[in-house]
């Protein structure tokens, strides 16, 4: 078979380019200084590939101590009574990552039953309720929350002493 025109010029460019990178780095007059920077470089781009594979790994390891933790934890928690103080704890601490507007809320934690209420935009009730059957002592919730939109939750807020569009998120 025969090769086409474009081979032909592809392979000689090609080898006009290697050609005059071989000059380049070959240089008699500079090309020791270029080399060294091309030295320099490439150790460079090898610690920084090597820093990041440390930063992975370190951060992989963090994740699977963190989930066995958790297994552990999870364990541990169905066999004890976990107190009413620590469930509202962990019930706050999971909402605050979903909800906007959390001081609107109000909290009623018995015996792991917890009862949600107040005001919240709309959409939030079902995450809430997920969020609750996460977390770990809830038996039960029971989430008596009004769905409002945006500018209703800004007047309601105002009564409460702060301005939400400076704590939400």
């Amino acid at each position: 078979m025969r090769a086409g025109i474009g081979s032909c010029v592809g392979s000689f460019v090609g080898g006009a380019a290697i050609g005059a990178g071989l000059m380049y780095i070959l240089d008699p007059n500079r090309g020791n200084a270029r080399r060294a920077k091309l030295r320099e470089k490439g150790l460079r781009a090898i610690h920084i590939a090597q820093r990041e594979a440390n930063k992975q790994l370190r951060n992989a390891g963090n994740h699977f101590v963190g989930r066995m933790r958790e297994m552990k934890s999870s364990i541990r928690d169905r066999s004890s009574d976990i107190t009413d103080d620590i469930v509202l704890d962990r019930v706050r601490a999971q909402l605050g990552r979903d909800i906007r507007h959390m001081r609107m809320l109000d909290f009623t934690v018995q015996d792991g039953c917890v009862i949600v209420a107040g005001p919240a935009l709309r959409g939030e009730a079902e995450k809430i309720r997920r969020r609750l059957r996460k977390t770990r002592g809830v038996r039960d919730c029971d989430v008596r929350v009004a769905e409002v939109s945006q500018s209703e939750m800004e007047r309601l807020a105002g009564g409460r002493g702060f301005v939400p569009h400076k704590t939400a998120m």
